[in-house]
């Protein structure tokens, strides 16, 4: 072999191996496909949540009386949808250019946004829980209004922004080592902070709020349930007393009646009916009570399981200083669903109204009559 052959092999393998090596964009693109399950998926949620949260604030005003459970569901459908409209898109984006993220100022505003609406959710619903318990077990003491249950959704999202500026200053553009001497830009941790002690003592203290919140309303069910129970329990009781003693009552009796019996007879029956009309408006009220005490625990074991990965997930990344683990196919495709599992708590509150609230659904399929008949004519 000659060497302008040898010299021609040699310059067609360097050709190959150069044509054969990644840039960044193509490092950008291989991750993104990795992350195409996750995609679909908060694309999906993203559609179920502004549609659902939206049927929530029309429903809900022009359908439901307005009192303290009403506030409270619009609270949390607002906070809900803004987290559907801002945090879910911000967070397909990301997941899109997960090594050629850029902007630093967006990074750290929408990574707060996403803090901020979490927080926001989550203080509201311990307030929901806290009316229910109010009235539930300390009836007659003095209960929210709608004027208190509005001024305490106004404070919750004034003063939870104090919780999320350390977002502010911790979250940013971290670098990302790939092979061929390539760097990516992951929006994530600052690297200015990556291996310090400040973002893992923010993580640990919302970790560790997070959890209060979570004993709180375990406790704070388990009293409510206890209390349903004995409630329940007395009732019973009661109405196996009242059906003897009008069973007793009802017996025939021997003799002439006189006209004093006849009118003792006829009030004691006009007292009877006045109880029975009393006890069944006392019965209708407090299972309507129930029922929406059930709504919200239901709402509050879904922000529970939904919360508790995210928060493990993101302390423990937070410890580390880095990707948890390194990319690959089943990583990329799943830890990103996992980190972000908290958003099912944003979604799930309108379907959780479709199947335990009777009133909304039957509203909800109003409405789409009304709609599919407008389309028709």
């Amino acid at each position: 072999m000659g060497s302008m052959e040898w010299f021609m092999l040699q310059e067609v393998a360097r050709f190959r191996n150069e044509s054969n090596i990644k840039t960044l964009s193509d490092y950008n693109k291989e991750e993104a496909l990795r992350r195409l399950a996750p995609l679909i998926y908060l694309v999906i949620i993203f559609i179920i949540g502004i549609v659902g949260n939206t049927v929530v604030l029309i429903v809900y005003p022009l359908t439901f009386p307005r009192n303290t459970h009403r506030t409270f569901i619009v609270g949390l459908a607002i906070s809900d949808l803004l987290v559907c409209l801002i945090t879910i898109p911000f967070e397909i984006i990301e997941m899109r250019f997960q090594y050629t993220f850029y902007n630093v100022v967006a990074c750290k505003v929408f990574r707060s946004l996403s803090y901020w609406f979490s927080l926001v959710s989550m203080i509201i619903l311990i307030g929901s829980s806290y009316e229910k318990y109010r009235r539930i077990c300390k009836p007659m003491k003095k209960q929210m209004t709608v004027k208190s249950c509005r001024m305490y959704i106004f404070t919750v999202f004034v003063l939870t922004l104090l919780f999320v500026w350390p977002n502010l200053l911790f979250g940013g553009i971290r670098l990302v080592k790939l092979s061929n001497n390539i760097t990516g830009h992951d929006c994530s941790l600052s690297d200015d902070y990556a291996k310090t002690l400040f973002p893992v003592v923010s993580e640990g203290i919302l970790l560790f709020f997070t959890i209060i919140c979570i004993c709180f309303l375990i406790v704070i069910y388990s009293i409510i349930g206890r209390r349903i129970y004995i409630q329940s329990s007395f009732r019973k009781q009661f109405e196996t007393h009242s059906r003897d003693t009008n069973t007793n009552y009802d017996r025939p009796s021997l003799g002439i009646a006189t006209t004093d019996s006849v009118h003792a007879d006829a009030k004691k029956s006009k007292n009877t009916l006045e109880h029975v009309v009393s006890e069944r408006v006392n019965k209708i009220q407090i299972r309507s009570v129930q029922k929406l005490t059930k709504i919200v625990f239901v709402i509050s074991v879904v922000f529970v399981l939904s919360y508790i990965p995210h928060l493990t997930i993101s302390l423990m990344t937070a410890i580390k200083g880095g990707f948890l683990l390194p990319p690959g196919p089943v990583v990329s495709a799943a830890l990103p669903i996992i980190a972000r599992s908290f958003i099912i708590n944003n979604v799930a509150n309108p379907i959780i109204y479709g199947f335990m609230d009777s009133r909304f659904r039957k509203t909800c399929k109003f409405l789409l009559f009304k709609i599919f008949h407008c389309k028709q004519t």
